[in-house]
């Protein structure tokens, strides 16, 4: 089992830690990191790891420093699944959580079994 931290490591925004057991690779939330203007986009706009190699998202919960690079993840290649607790899903399309932010990935994934976004 291998751990790695890409967001959120010295940092409080933009969290996103891949996790990485059995042949599997699991990204524990997709947040934006947020602060000076320049700086953020360029932290936001490349990942740190291949995302067509990412199996699922698990999300921790629904704020935007955890799920607002989600978009920009799929927009880069991943095609897994999205899980979060029902919570996280019924926040999901709230515009202080994250301004819609499942909108593309929760149309093109759906909803499975409650957990499922």
């Amino acid at each position: 089992m291998k751990l790695t931290s890409y967001g959120a490591a010295l940092e409080v925004t933009g969290s996103q830690h891949l996790l990485e057991v059995n042949g599997k690779r699991i990204l524990l939330d997709c947040g934006l990191f947020q602060g000076h203007r320049q700086i953020a986009f360029e932290k936001n706009q490349d990942f740190k790891f291949d995302p067509t190699t990412v199996d699922a998202v698990l999300v921790s919960h629904a704020h935007i420093d955890h799920t607002g690079n989600l978009p920009h993840l799929v927009k880069k290649g991943f095609v897994g699944h999205i899980y979060g607790t029902e919570a996280t899903k019924k926040q999901r399309l709230h515009p202080k959580t994250g301004y819609g932010i499942f909108q593309s990935t929760g149309q093109r994934y759906g909803v499975k079994n409650g957990s499922h976004l």
